[in-house]
């Protein structure tokens, strides 16, 4: 037996063992400024004992202890697309800058959907324009 795993531009099977969708999504360009700036969308199952806002604040812990002078700049609730959303600014240092990171968490369809713009932190104008285009044109497939 198998399952049938769908991308946008294919699909194949995979034998029924238990494989997990871990897919991110990953488009770069250049700021104005001539700086690196990213989006990334990561996609995990959604643990099923745990609310959004737990996973949410585990994933600020890990951030916390693991990148260097990592600091939750703001965190909000938030209706996106018809979903309950938590928004996040956080920055912390990078090898060369200070970096900057805007995120939307989502519980949908069994998934936790990260959606983040990344930057340096001079950028942070262009990462905040950026996001607000992703999520003010951000729909759902039902």
């Amino acid at each position: 037996m198998s399952d049938v795993y769908y991308m946008n531009e294919a699909v194949f099977e995979v034998p029924q063992q238990g494989f997990v969708d871990h897919t991110v999504t990953a488009l770069n360009a250049i700021t104005p400024g001539g700086r690196d700036i990213g989006i990334r969308v990561h996609r995990s199952a959604l643990p099923a004992d745990k609310p959004l806002r737990v996973i949410v604040d585990e994933h600020v812990a890990e951030a916390t202890r693991t990148l260097p002078a990592y600091a939750l700049l703001w965190n909000r609730d938030a209706q996106i697309a018809d979903a309950a959303a938590i928004e996040l600014g956080a920055r912390w240092r990078g090898e060369d800058s200070m970096n900057y990171s805007r995120q939307a968490h989502f519980a949908v369809q069994g998934l936790w959907l990260l959606v983040s713009v990344n930057a340096v932190l001079e950028d942070l104008e262009h990462a905040d324009r950026a996001m607000e285009q992703v999520l003010s044109t951000l729909r759902f497939a039902r």
